[in-house]
């Protein structure tokens, strides 16, 4: 056991150093923000939608948002990991040619192939965790504990206070004032919440 957790704790000091060597972590946070909001719009797009079409089966919504979610996610991961490959590929080429010599192997290349992954892994996964959460008031509802009705609600709310909480850190992050962000966020679900159920509502 206790060589286990020297492994495991080797494992994450490594990670960590290559996370230095790319300064991958503020890619993620990027990929992140961006996919998470994408998520959390394409979630009350679709649940504001389908309510405002007369839908009443929270199965039916869990389905379409499932569904949402692993688009989104494979969209995500593959389209961050050939671009970030891609980009990653043609900076070690750079070093390559500057320094006369392959690096193939080196710790510089390892943190670039950790660095591909993690923001892969990041981009897909963040629409997907946005989705889930908006979802959650429906797996209520498919389980008797909440009101159709209550759970559009809920889910809506949930969404707008995940895009306001995404816009205050945005706006920390760019050292903006972070109410202003936060509200402007959620301004953009609710504007969104309007026009869909126009849309729905229309058809």
């Amino acid at each position: 056991m206790p060589n286990t957790l020297k492994a495991v704790r080797e494992k994450i000091g490594r990670l960590k150093r290559y996370a230095r060597i790319t300064k991958v972590d503020e890619i993620a946070r990027r990929y992140f923000i961006l996919n998470a909001f994408d998520g959390a719009i394409a979630s009350l797009g679709v649940i504001i939608g389908a309510y405002s079409s007369g839908v009443q089966d929270p199965k039916l919504i869990i389905g379409l948002g499932l569904s949402l979610s692993l688009s989104m996610g494979i969209s995500g991961f593959s389209g961050a990991y050939i671009a970030e490959k891609a980009e990653r590929a043609r900076m070690l080429k750079e070093v390559e040619e500057a320094l006369f010599t392959k690096i193939e192997g080196s710790i510089l290349a390892r943190a670039s192939s950790f660095a591909v992954f993690w923001v892969a892994l990041v981009d897909g996964a963040s629409p997907a965790i946005a989705t889930l959460i908006a979802l959650t008031p429906f797996i209520l509802v498919s389980l008797g504990l909440l009101a159709f009705t209550t759970a559009v609600a809920a889910s809506v709310s949930l969404i707008i206070a995940l895009l306001s909480a995404l816009g205050a850190y945005m706006g920390r992050v760019s050292k903006e004032n972070i109410l202003m962000s936060s509200v402007r966020s959620a301004l953009i679900g609710g504007i969104t919440a309007v026009l869909c159920m126009m849309v729905g509502g229309v058809s």
